[in-house]
């Protein structure tokens, strides 16, 4: 399905790096992988290649960072746009299925006036669950998903 093609090419995208040689130019580390991703979007390899190796050059000149260093995190930047566009994809989907059928927990009565309850899925991503932090910020992170989960449970 185009959820686990899209699932691979982030995956595969995750083993591709790129080097920056003392000559100044840029090789890629993970050549297969990139191939491989490129097949599994749909796009030639030369193409996302080439996208890739164009952003090293641009920006005002003043940046420190290498161009290997430019594009390692383009790569990171498509690799967490094509994820956030893939989960909203598969809720969309999920929360369409639900709409198709009427919720069990909450009839509706006609007596009453009650409108049936509308059922949705809604995944909450919250910064700070990606680092193994114990600080301060991981605590108000970690209390303000239990927050989150108690308001959903009442």
């Amino acid at each position: 399905t185009d959820v686990l093609r899209i699932l691979g090419a982030i995956l595969l995208l995750g083993n591709v790096e790129f080097t920056q040689s003392p000559d100044g130019t840029c090789k890629v580390q993970g050549e297969k992988e990139l191939v491989s991703s490129a097949i599994q979007l749909g796009l030639s390899s030369r193409l996302l290649r080439e996208v890739l190796l164009g952003t090293a050059g641009t920006g005002d000149g003043k940046s420190r960072l290498s161009p290997a260093v430019k594009i390692n995190t383009t790569l990171k930047i498509l690799s967490k746009a094509l994820y956030t566009r893939l989960i909203g994809a598969v809720l969309r989907r999920i929360n369409e299925q639900l709409q198709r059928f009427p919720s069990s927990s909450s009839p509706s009565s006609p007596v009453s006036g009650q409108e049936e309850e509308e059922l949705k899925i809604i995944v909450a991503d919250m910064f700070g669950f990606d680092t193994s932090n114990n600080g301060l910020e991981q605590f108000c992170t970690n209390w303000t998903a239990e927050l989150m989960q108690q308001s959903y449970y009442e």
